[in-house]
């Protein structure tokens, strides 16, 4: 049971402490009268000590606010008589929060304790208070006609809501010049005639054009206010103000402002009043001048109505409770909307069923039109009627008007051009695109020719040098050779060194020859295939197992990947870059080979990597004699042979075939060199072939 009394006990203290009502308890003290004196609370939550603003658990009301307000008295001691709670709403003072409580007594006849349940209601007593005003406001200019009569009234039902000193409506003209109505004046002069806007400062102006409001608490403490808007109000008496422009496309036309001689703290609820306020006030005038104007000039606008070229229709919007168009109603049409739509007696008759097919589009321009009373031009294509229609909408009225004029002109003419002109530039464009392209391609084509033609030329060069000076010489020498032997009186060691000669001459010619053919081979087009590279290279250590031995060499590799190639390409890669290696060394050969797999874009190279194809980077290294990167581009050449190569046997064909192999796989290849310290090949293979 004692458990069962400590959860309930937490409970309703969880509750006490979390609710967003405040609630207190409280002690009725009397005097030796016997009437009520004071109040000491007994205990609160921490919504009602934010009510209060502090603590009050434990204090007495009179520490507060040194005296009560009889009427809490009397409501207290009546619920502490009769036991009957008590419910009233209030005002407080201090804060300007509106409140709902509940008071009850605790205990039985006789106890001095209560109980009281604060609400906060500031927002609904706001909204009540919003509303009544405005319904006050449209009441008494529902029926006014006269503009300037109109500004009076709404400007004194303002300011004796607001409680201000001062409050008037004025319209800009020129730029320059401020035209002040009637108002409305409590305990300052009122303000009427025209003012110059000089006389607050250009700047003052395009504060007002940019839309935002001019808001002043106090004009000595407030920062940053204008020096000339300083001077200008504190000469007419101003302490605080509120200014609120009505822009309209782009420029202010009108203002209104209210005035305190004192000091005051303006809410965000009294602010936004009189920006509404201005707006049903400017939409009010802005009617009432319109219909002054439609009265005096009637029969002008009647033959313009009658004679214009464009059609002319006045719509009356019907809406749901939600504000939705659900149709829309011709009120009048001209001679000339019969001339562009086709359409007869339409007075009385609804869109609906005229056009049924009006798009969500023009509803929607409409809507806006009529909610916000900017007008709105647009071009759409109606489809009932087949027709393009330059239209321009614009509200008749205030914000509580259902009217809509819309006056038009048929287009289709001018729009049919234009999509001829459209589709014959698109169609221009659309050929001319797939000219360039051709003669891009044909460029790029004849660029690829080009290349190919000079690498043939220069093929040729090297194969005019062989037929003149390398395939000459071999020959030449076994000539020699060959009189030499068929001399008479030749001893056998003679003959021996003339036949060694031969064999030595012939040997290099077959050399030559085979790379050749080699080199001559790689053109062809061959099938590519799964290549493990591993493999490839335990092949080529397999041929050149002798002179490995020989040299003492050592061949160190990571593991290499497979990748798609031509088998007999990638044999004659890694075997000529072996041989150039081990050919071309001057201590025992180790040859390093590494290798690294990754796309394009994670390789540091100045090779046009493709960035999202996977490429295997592999790289040959030597101790041999090396080269000076000087030459770095020419050892690729065709027959080219260094200085530092000449005294070592070589046809200079090998490196050419590496470099070709690279190429017909679509990769990149790359020497770096330096003399008496070894060499460096480094190659970019694509993973796969397209």
């Amino acid at each position: 049971m004692a458990e069962k009394t400590i959860l309930t006990t937490d409970i309703f203290h969880t509750l006490f402490n979390s609710m967003d009502q405040g609630f207190c308890v409280l002690e009725m003290i009397h005097n030796e009268t016997g009437k009520p004196a004071d109040l000491l609370y007994l205990e609160s939550n921490p919504a009602f000590d934010r009510i209060a603003g502090t603590a009050v658990t434990g204090k007495k009301v009179s520490d507060f606010d040194g005296r009560l307000q009889s009427f809490w008295f009397d409501i207290y001691q009546n619920v502490l008589n009769t036991g009957a709670p008590a419910r009233l709403e209030y005002k407080a003072v201090e804060t300007g929060c509106w409140y709902a409580v509940f008071v009850s007594r605790i205990g039985e006849e006789g106890s001095k304790q209560i109980t009281g349940i604060f609400t906060d209601i500031t927002e609904r007593k706001l909204a009540d208070e919003r509303t009544a005003y405005f319904v006050k406001l449209n009441d008494a200019t529902r029926y006014i006609q006269n503009p300037v009569a109109l500004q009076q009234i709404a400007m004194q039902v303002l300011g004796e809501y607001l409680g201000v000193n001062r409050a008037f409506y004025g319209e800009l003209q020129d730029d320059d010049t401020l035209v002040i109505g009637p108002g409305y004046a409590d305990g300052l002069p009122p303000i009427e005639g025209q003012l110059s806007i000089d006389d607050f400062g250009s700047e003052l102006m395009g504060i007002f054009n940019t839309g935002k409001n001019v808001v002043i608490h106090d004009l000595y403490s407030d920062s940053p206010i204008l020096p000339t808007v300083k001077a200008a109000f504190d000469g007419i008496g101003i302490r605080a103000a509120i200014g609120v422009p009505l822009v309209k496309s782009g420029k202010a036309h009108a203002v209104l402002s209210v005035h305190q001689s004192e000091p005051r703290k303006w809410t965000e609820n009294e602010i936004k009043l009189v920006e509404e306020t201005a707006e049903r006030t400017w939409a009010a005038v802005e009617w009432a001048k319109t219909a002054a104007i439609l009265s005096e000039s009637e029969q002008k606008y009647r033959t313009l109505f009658e004679t214009i070229d464009d059609g002319f229709a006045l719509v009356e919007l019907e809406r749901d409770a939600s504000g939705k168009i659900t149709d829309i109603i011709y009120r009048e049409t001209n001679p000339a909307f019969e001339l562009h739509t086709g359409l007869k007696d339409v007075i009385g008759k609804k869109v609906t069923g005229l056009l049924p097919n009006m798009s969500e589009s023009v509803l929607k321009i409409i809507r806006q039109v009529a909610d916000t009373g900017i007008p709105q031009r647009n071009e759409y294509y109606q489809v009932d009627l087949g027709r393009w229609y330059n239209v321009r909408h614009s509200r008749v009225g205030g914000p509580e008007s259902a009217y809509v004029v819309a006056v038009f002109s048929d287009i289709t003419a001018r729009k049919n051009a234009e999509k001829e002109l459209n589709d014959f530039n698109t169609l221009l464009e659309t050929q001319v695109a797939e000219r360039t392209a051709t003669i891009r391609k044909n460029e790029n084509d004849l660029r690829d020719t080009n290349k190919h033609l000079q690498l043939i030329i220069n093929q040729l060069e090297s194969f005019n040098h062989i037929a003149s000076h390398d395939l000459q010489e071999p020959l030449r020498k076994i000539q020699i050779f060959a009189s030499r032997l068929s001399e008479t009186g030749q001893d056998d060691l003679r003959r021996g060194v003339f036949l060694e000669g031969i064999q030595n001459a012939s040997g290099r010619m077959r050399n030559l020859i085979d790379d050749l053919l080699a080199y001559s081979r790689l053109g062809s087009k061959e099938t590519f295939k799964r290549v493990d590279l591993n493999k490839t290279l335990e092949q080529v250590r397999n041929d050149y197992e002798l002179l490995i031995a020989d040299k003492k060499a050592v061949i160190e590799s990571d593991h290499l990947p497979v990748i798609s190639a031509v088998p007999f390409q990638m044999r004659q890669l890694f075997a000529n870059l072996v041989s150039n290696s081990l050919k071309f060394s001057i201590r025992n050969p180790v040859i390093k080979i590494s290798c690294r797999v990754a796309k394009g874009h994670d390789f540091e190279s100045t090779f046009p990597l493709k960035p999202e194809m996977e490429y295997v980077q592999i790289t040959f290294a030597d101790n041999g004699i090396g080269f000076d990167n000087e030459y770095k581009d020419k050892i690729f050449y065709l027959f080219q042979r260094l200085p530092a190569q000449e005294k070592i046997s070589g046809t200079g064909i090998g490196l050419s075939i590496v470099e070709k192999a690279v190429k017909e796989h679509q990769g990149f290849i790359d020497a770096s060199g330096e003399k008496g310290t070894g060499a460096v090949f480094t190659i970019y293979l694509p993973l796969k072939q397209k």
